[in-house]
This record gives structure tokens, C-alpha cells and sequence, in this order.
């Protein structure tokens, strides 16, 4: 999976619930514009420690086993230091 992929999947969980965006910002991110790459990444960067709460919570309380699947391995890879460097770089 690539670093934007993991992006826009993050995109994808949030937007598929209203009730997960409490308070967060995702951007969607796109392939044929930078700036819309630009504008996804700042989002999760600024929101990191939020993003992956809310990941952990759906993880724990949602009864979709897709959901709850995608979330856990959403969190597990925010947590990787490959990811985190990417992010930050």
C-alpha cells in the first residue's frame, strides 16, 4: 500500500459516516492534482493524534467487521515509522 493510498483510505472510513468526523477535517486526495495531495496530507498531519483515536474507536465500537478491519489496519499502519517519516517529510 502507498503512502497515499493510506491517505485516501483514511478519506474513505471517515466519509462513509458522518457520526466518525466529529471534529476532524480529511481531505480527499487526488491523483491529478499536487495541491489536492498537498491539501490531504496537511489535514492528516495536523490531526494525526485525533485521526488515530478516532480509528481505534471505530475499531472497538463499530459492529461492521469491514469497518472495524479497515480501521485496525489503518491504526496499526499511522503507527509505522515509515508512515510517520513520510508524513512528515
Amino acid at each position: 500500500m502507498t503512502f497515499f493510498g493510506v491517505i485516501q483510505k483514511i478519506y474513505v472510513l471517515f466519509s462513509a459516516s458522518t457520526q466518525r468526523w466529529t471534529g476532524l477535517s480529511v481531505k480527499a486526495d487526488c491523483d491529478t492534482r499536487w495541491e489536492a495531495k498537498v491539501n490531504s496530507v496537511k489535514a492528516v498531519r495536523c490531526q494525526i493524534g485525533q485521526i488515530y483515536d478516532a480509528l481505534v474507536e471505530v475499531a472497538d465500537t463499530t459492529n461492521e467487521p469491514k469497518s472495524r478491519a479497515e480501521a485496525t489496519s489503518l491504526a496499526n499502519t499511522m503507527r509505522t515509522f515509515t508512515f510517520l517519516v513520510t508524513l512528515v517529510v
